[in-house]
């Protein structure tokens, strides 16, 4: 592989990547990652839209 600029030096892998390999290696399901494909039962929704018009909705 051809080498990188060297201004590149100091770029890190995110935390989320670093997990994934490592779940990767022990041939695990990383449960963090990723899009459910399935419908949103109707009670989450609800609690979803009761939290944001309550101002609780908080991204940590």
């Amino acid at each position: 592989m051809k080498p990188l600029a060297s201004r590149t030096d100091g770029l890190r892998q995110s935390g989320i990547r670093a997990v994934t390999q490592l779940v990767n290696q022990y041939n695990g399901i990383n449960m963090g990652q990723g899009i459910c494909d399935l419908p949103a039962p109707d009670p989450v929704k609800q609690g979803a839209i009761d939290a944001i018009t309550g101002d609780q909705s908080v991204y940590s």
